[in-house]
Parts: C-alpha cells; structure tokens; sequence
C-alpha cells in the first residue's frame, strides 16, 4: 500500500457482529458503476466497520443512445433503478452469511445528474432508489433521506466523503487527523473545503466533470463501447509507451478542460445543476470542471485518445495515468489561487476505485512540477469514504449517539 494510503477497516461478513453495532447498507447507482456496501456502526458512533461490498457495471442495465444515459419517463427510470436493485438482491441472497433482515438502516445516493433540473432534485432520486430497494427486498427498513441540497447536485455527495473521511482516518497517528480539504475523482467531480481556522465552516464546493474525461480517452480503444465504455474496462498494456506523444496528447487535453470558480448566471457544470446565487448568499465559493458546455467537447478527447491508440494499449493507459494526475493538480491550483487551501492544507483524495501506487505517484510528482510539492507529500488517499458518510449521527436514534 502506498504512502498514507488509509481504506476502510473490514471485518468478515462470517463473525459475529456485537449487540452494540447497528448494520446498515449504503446504496449507490450509478452511471458507470453501482455499489452496494454494507457496514458496522457501534451505539457510540465511534466505530464503522466494511463487512462486504458488491459492484455492478449498469451499462446492461441503463437505455443508452448516442447522447449518453438517456431515461425517458420517471416510470422508466424506477424500472431500470429496480433491476439494479434486484441484481443487487440475488447477490446478497446467494451469500449464506448475509441476512437481509438484520440490516437496520439504509442509506442511497446516485450520480445521475443529467437527470435533474435542480440541486434539490437529489433528494427525490434517492427516494425512488430507496422505494425500491424496499419494494425488492419486500421489507421494511428503515431508510435515511439526506438533507435537501441547495447549492449543487452534488453537494450531499460532498458532505458525506468528508464526514466518511474522517470516520475512516478516525484513531490514525494526529499528522492525518486535520484535512480540511475532500476530493473525490469518481464518474463526477466532488468535494469541499472547510475553513482552516478550526471554525469548520464550509468554504468550497466543486462539481462537474471527473473520470468520465478519462471514460472518453478509453474509448479510443478498439475493444470498448465507443458510447459507454469506461476507463474501468481498459485492458492493461505491456508494450512500449511513446511517452513524447503521451505528452502531447496530454497538453492539448489539458487545453480542454475549463476548470474556474463557476460565474453567476450558470445553472449547469459538467451535467450538474449548480444554484450560483445561493453560493454567493451563503459565502460558498463554487468551483466547476466542464469540458465544453456540460460536456459537449468529450468527443474531441476520445479523438486525442484515438492518437494515443495508436501507438498501443500501454501508451493509452499512460495518458489517462497522466491525465487523471493533471486534473488533479489543476484542481488543486485553483484551490489555492482561490484561496480555499494554503500550503498547510491536508487533502483527502478519493476516486471511482483505488488509486494504484503508479498513479499515486504520477500525482505527486505533477504537483512537485507545478510548485505543490508541500501538499502533494501531505495527501491522504481514501478508499471509497463516501460509504460511510451518508448517516449523520443526529439522524440515528441509539442510545450515546
């Protein structure tokens, strides 16, 4: 494991779980992946435990056309939504050590933003995710409803990888113990930053756009879904990497990406409702990763990617390895020019699956070159935080809590 790379505490689905821990499960649909976790929490709320973790790609699940994930009644969405839901079930059904009935809470969340007109729409979405996981089941849980956003459809995502986070880096040695900034590099762009004066105040949102950039560099690949096809399916390479021509593919990339704190007026990022006028009223700097209006130019990145293609599987992968840690180091320079972090400042870094220790380093060494190489040595890299976030501990009525 790399340097201050921290995941989840697990425990085995086969031991048996204490009278003072509550099991609940988190669902999470999505347009490039679904997840199913189930988790321990303790009546004290001190402790979160992973006990099993299903993935499910929904491409087989999802219509799709050539504008992308396209849903053409709410009636149709809750059928789609149901057979994750059922697919999700019969793994569970055919584990002997899971009974569903012992879990006590249920929590969802979605990516699915295309499908809002509005931040608050989120919290309907994830009713519908909800009903059904409840009608699948055929039983009663009792289920958690985030609170409504207000500033970004992404927002309650936000929140939830920092409360995750910090549940998760929970008891490590006191140099992890203060990140004040979250970025989470899944299909989308999440993440906040808090104020670094111990106040805790919110200070930053981002939206926008994450790996589905890298999702259209991977499509450039003969083997997958040129629609929707993800980086998650692109096959390792062996031979040699041109890395002249990487680099050249990875400047005008770069050139591509519109990355700047969201102006007044915009009701959209990256396919994300955004409500600008609220971040201002409640001083929220708004900060969005688009390329070309809500994503009209990803096209032009799987041409670029097509170029890389071509001089093989190994030179592909190592432009979405390079691409993925610019991203990241342009997301953390406007951080800085925007005054949301300092070179003190302690992130928290997430993504869609592990970062390997390839693309860890590839990160650090990106912000070493852009002068950031005081906080590139002070990232914390989490597993999938955003897991154990959903449940605030107001929300659950335990005795301590």
């Amino acid at each position: 494991m790399a340097k201050n790379t921290i995941n989840r505490k697990r425990i085995e689905s086969s031991k048996k779980s204490s009278e003072e821990d509550i099991l609940c499960c988190h669902l999470e649909v999505g347009e490039a992946l679904s997840r199913w976790t189930l988790f321990t929490v303790d009546y004290k709320f001190e402790k979160f435990q992973l006990i099993s973790e299903i993935e499910l790609p929904p491409q087989q699940l999802i219509e799709q056309n050539s504008g992308g994930i396209k849903v053409s009644s709410k009636e149709k969405r809750f059928t789609n939504i149901n057979k994750i839901s059922e697919q999700i079930l019969a793994h569970i059904n055919n584990d002997s050590n899971l009974n569903i009935r012992n879990i006590k809470y249920i929590t969802a969340d979605s990516d699915f933003y295309s499908e809002l007109t509005s931040p608050e729409d989120i919290q309907e979405l994830v009713k519908e995710i909800l009903d059904s996981y409840t009608k699948c089941a055929s039983y009663n849980f009792d289920r958690i409803t985030p609170e409504k956003p207000m500033i970004a459809g992404n927002e309650i995502r936000s929140k939830a990888i920092s409360r995750g986070a910090k549940r998760i880096i929970s008891g490590k040695k006191a140099s992890l113990l203060l990140p004040h900034a979250f970025l989470d590099l899944s299909t989308y762009t999440s993440g906040l930053t808090h104020s670094n004066t111990g106040s805790g105040k919110l200070t930053g949102l981002i939206s926008g756009l994450g790996m589905n950039i890298f999702d259209a560099i991977a499509r450039a690949h003969g083997d997958l879904d040129p629609i929707s096809g993800t980086n998650l399916q692109l096959p390792e390479g062996n031979g040699e990497v041109y890395e002249k021509e990487v680099d050249k593919c990875v400047s005008e990339i770069s050139n591509l990406i519109n990355l700047r704190r969201i102006p007044s007026g915009t009701d959209r990022v990256g396919k994300i409702p955004v409500n600008v006028d609220k971040s201002y009223e409640e001083k929220i700097k708004l900060i969005g990763c688009d390329i070309g209006k809500n994503g009209s130019d990803l096209d032009k990145i799987t041409k670029i990617g097509r170029r890389a293609a071509s001089f093989g599987t190994a030179t592909l992968n190592e432009l979405v390895n390079k691409s993925i840690s610019l991203l990241i180091g342009k997301i953390i320079s406007i951080l800085y020019n925007e005054e949301l972090i300092n070179s003190e400042s302690k992130i928290c870094i997430s993504g869609r699956e592990s970062f390997s220790e390839y693309v860890i380093g590839e990160i650090k060494r990106q912000l070493k070159n852009m002068g950031f190489d005081q906080i590139g040595e002070k990232i914390i890299f989490i597993e999938n935080p955003s897991s154990f976030g959903f449940i605030k501990k107001e929300k659950v009525s335990c005795p301590d809590i």
